[in-house]
């Protein structure tokens, strides 16, 4: 299952020649996984620990330019107790952008990990570990 999330490069996002900033594209990346989580009812307080990005890889493939749509793909990786994994695109029509390996793990109030919630484990694909 891919989820989408589409977003326009704005002035904000580029260098002065109109070229989307590197940093640029894991904001939208990072919204992509929001609107995820919220399209399965999986806001920050609903799920009782905080996700947080552990490691990310990412590959740019071409540029991303002024006005352009993107949309930011979520697909489901590999899921452990404690962590999961996602790849995540940026798509311009049909042209691939960038590409991430984005790990994820869950952590307490006290910053140290804790095991996924259910409902997250649900979101995940159904997985009970």
């Amino acid at each position: 299952m891919t989820f989408g999330w589409t977003q326009r490069v704005y002035l904000e996002d580029t260098d002065a020649g109109g070229i989307m900033y590197h940093a640029s594209h894991l904001r939208f990346l990072e919204r992509a996984r929001t609107e995820w989580l919220r399209t399965q009812n999986l806001s920050r307080h609903a799920l009782d620990v905080t996700i947080v990005v552990h490691r990310i890889t990412l590959e740019y493939r071409q540029p991303a330019l002024l006005d352009d749509l993107l949309t930011a793909t979520v697909q489901i990786g590999t899921v452990r107790p404690a962590s999961f994994s996602l790849l995540q695109q940026l798509w311009r029509d049909r042209d691939l952008i960038a590409e991430a390996q984005v790990s994820l793990a869950a952590l307490d109030e006290r910053l140290r990990p804790v095991r996924l919630p259910a409902a997250l484990l649900k979101a995940l694909g159904g997985i009970s570990l």
